[in-house]
């Protein structure tokens, strides 16, 4: 499984990273989760992403050490290990792997809306009737 049928079997956004590689990814607020190779993905945590957020700025080691103890019980494999970040590679076939990936990274699902909240929105909010998403999804 590569990561666009992963992000779409779970309703992530998928970019391009912002190096010279180019390649997909999809971020989070603590990480993101790229391919690893053709049968494995791998999510990074590196909680300096986010330095808005409190406790995520910061230097960690007990955060990443609960973390990786957490992914090790699910069958992940550690491939970086760092003070208080690191990457995991994981099997994208394996739910319980790939919601553990999703959390280490902090990657929020695409909101889904129903015709009743579409039309609530389109109603109450006039930049919403121009500019409303036709497939049901809307990317907060």
């Amino acid at each position: 499984m590569n990561l666009e049928t992963f992000a779409a079997k779970h309703k992530l956004k998928t970019r391009r990273s912002t190096d010279d590689d180019n390649d997909l990814v999809v971020n989070g607020k603590a990480g993101q989760i790229y391919e690893f190779s053709d049968s494995e993905l791998a999510v990074s945590f590196t909680p300096g992403l986010d330095k808005n957020r409190r406790g995520i700025g910061t230097w960690c080691p007990k955060k990443w050490g609960n973390i990786r103890r957490e992914a090790l019980a699910a069958g992940m494999v550690l491939r970086q290990n760092g003070d208080s970040e690191g990457a995991l590679s994981f099997d994208p076939a394996s739910q319980e792997q790939a919601k553990l990936a999703i959390k280490i990274a902090r990657a929020k699902p695409k909101r889904t809306l129903t015709d009743s909240q579409r039309e609530r929105l389109r109603s109450v909010n006039p930049v919403f009737r121009k500019s409303a998403p036709q497939n049901g999804h809307l990317a907060l």
